[in-house]
């Protein structure tokens, strides 16, 4: 009879705490409360609903805005709509995403919350291009792991593409069609069994598959995903409210020399925004579109080839390094 007293004695520990003015979280467990401190210690960004009610002398100390655009090249369709493998990031170079969210948006115990990492996703066609935003003022459930990004990624592109994944499921590499009875659709009698499936039934299986997908969760918070019909327009819409743009470039000038001069376009607002490619580097068409569309100015941060995600980290630290003795007038 003793585990059934001791289950009394603990039903009655929260109203006798109370009477007595004792802090429940005394009472509760050592794994609640090591769960309620990790929760605590978990770095947060908020959303920016009581954005408008702030006074304008704490928007004004607020530091400049900014942006991240790493142009990804040669993405697959499959990986465009989200449809790779968390498990194998290699695949594709989505761990290059990756790292470059991270490094765009995590300090040591906190988040940039003025600082969104646009991906700029092009196939090989260059067809279309596709833009993932990413806002550190509004992402949420997010960790420094990569397969943590991924995963948020994943399911934000997939939402996207949620009347494509299909598709493109069935006409995925190494994928093989297959009967209604589960053998592959081969040979003659294969088909002769595909061919007698009711679409209705089909119907079915493709809904309870798309149930199952990351995408059906829904978006999310943070992550915006638009497609756009050329780069220019893809780059417009990651570039509005910046106007100043610095294209990485081992041949610029150094980082000190270019944020020391005015905005070439301050009229497009006080954002700044680095522009970084992936392991391809930066095309020349797209070297051209920045530079005479957007009026880039190369700007460089050392003489040697660095990874991409290692930029983002110097560019920010550069950014800081400016914005140092502003702060300190005001």
């Amino acid at each position: 009879r003793e585990p059934e007293a001791r289950g009394r004695a603990g039903e009655g520990m929260a109203p006798l705490a109370s009477a007595l003015a004792i802090p429940t979280s005394l009472t509760s467990s050592p794994s609640r409360r090591r769960k309620r401190a990790a929760r605590a210690r978990r770095p947060r960004a908020p959303t920016r609903c009581g954005a408008e009610e702030e006074s304008s002398a704490e928007s004004s100390s607020t530091p400049t805005g900014r942006s991240v655009v790493v142009m990804c090249h040669g993405v697959t369709p499959h990986a465009r709509a989200g449809l790779f493998s968390p498990a194998n990031l290699l695949q594709g170079r989505v761990d290059v995403w990756c790292r470059c969210v991270t490094a765009g948006l995590y300090l040591s115990d906190d988040v940039r919350r003025d600082t969104v990492v646009h991906l700029v996703v092009q196939s090989d066609d260059l067809a279309s291009c596709r833009l993932v935003s990413v806002d550190g003022a509004r992402i949420e459930g997010l960790a420094p792991a990569e397969k943590n990004v991924a995963l948020l990624l994943q399911r934000a592109m997939q939402h996207a593409s949620l009347d494509q994944l299909p598709t493109l499921a069935r006409d995925a590499p190494g994928r093989r069609a297959r009967g209604g009875d589960g053998t592959a659709s081969g040979g003659g009698d294969g088909r002769d069994e595909l061919r007698k499936k009711s679409a209705r039934n089909a119907r079915l299986r493709e809904g309870r598959w798309l149930a199952t997908r990351p995408g059906s969760a829904g978006p999310v918070p943070g992550i915006a995903v638009s497609d756009h019909q050329s780069l220019e327009a893809c780059l417009r819409r990651a570039l509005r409210g910046c106007g100043a743009v610095a294209l990485l470039d081992v041949d610029g000038d150094d980082a000190p020399a270019v944020l020391a001069r005015p905005p070439d376009n301050p009229e497009n607002g006080a954002g700044v925004a680095v522009v970084v490619g992936d392991g391809s580097g930066v095309t020349p068409d797209e070297r051209r579109t920045l530079m005479f569309v957007f009026g880039a100015v190369l700007m460089a941060l050392g003489r040697r080839t660095l990874l991409a995600s290692h930029c983002v980290v110097l560019a920010h630290a550069a950014l800081d390094g400016e914005e140092a003795p502003r702060r300190v007038q005001r």
